[in-house]
């Protein structure tokens, strides 16, 4: 239990340098994210962008106990609700489509013995023993201006098939 409560002090306290960073062109955004499929879970994210990183800090209710969740963020033109709810408008041959997996990858939602969870802003770095999860803002070439995107989702791993859509929101969603 010690180097899971070390991890998440650290991952907190790499959120809180990244959110606390002003800039004059910071931009910060609401997300409501909102159930799919009667999955139950609802929560808000907010997104703050300083022209050279993103961070989204927030939580979100309902989650079903063991299981593991993510949020992927989806691009101008994409939907927060019907058939094609947080999904690309784009084909992936067009520049404005997020090929880059740590690009549309925002981070995970906290496992833990809790319905409601926390979020962890992050990315993927390759190691020798490969893939390793890094808490943080996103920068450098996994970072994607707000400006480009438009929806957020939550979605299950379930280690069988893609990620499951739970819940989706717009950026700058008030309701």
């Amino acid at each position: 239990m010690g180097k899971l409560r070390a991890f998440l002090i650290a991952t907190m306290a790499l959120t809180l340098v990244g959110s606390s960073t002003a800039s004059a062109d910071q931009t910060t955004l609401i997300a409501n994210i909102h159930q799919i499929d009667r999955s139950g879970i609802k929560g808000q994210l907010a997104f703050v962008d300083d022209g050279t990183s993103l961070n989204a800090t927030g939580t979100a209710s309902d989650f079903e106990l063991g299981k593991f969740y993510l949020s992927l963020v989806y691009e101008e033109g994409s939907k927060p609700g019907g058939p094609d709810a947080c999904t690309s408008p784009y084909a992936p041959d067009d520049p404005r489509f997020l090929a880059e997996f740590n690009q549309r990858f925002l981070g995970f939602w906290y496992l833990g013995p809790s319905t409601t969870k926390f979020f962890i802003t992050g990315s993927f770095i390759a190691t020798d023993h490969g893939a390793q999860f890094v808490p943080g803002p996103k920068t450098g070439d996994n970072y994607v201006p707000l400006s480009r995107l438009h929806t957020v989702a939550i979605r299950e791993v379930t280690f069988v098939t893609d990620p499951v859509l739970r819940a989706c929101g717009a950026l700058g969603d008030e309701d």
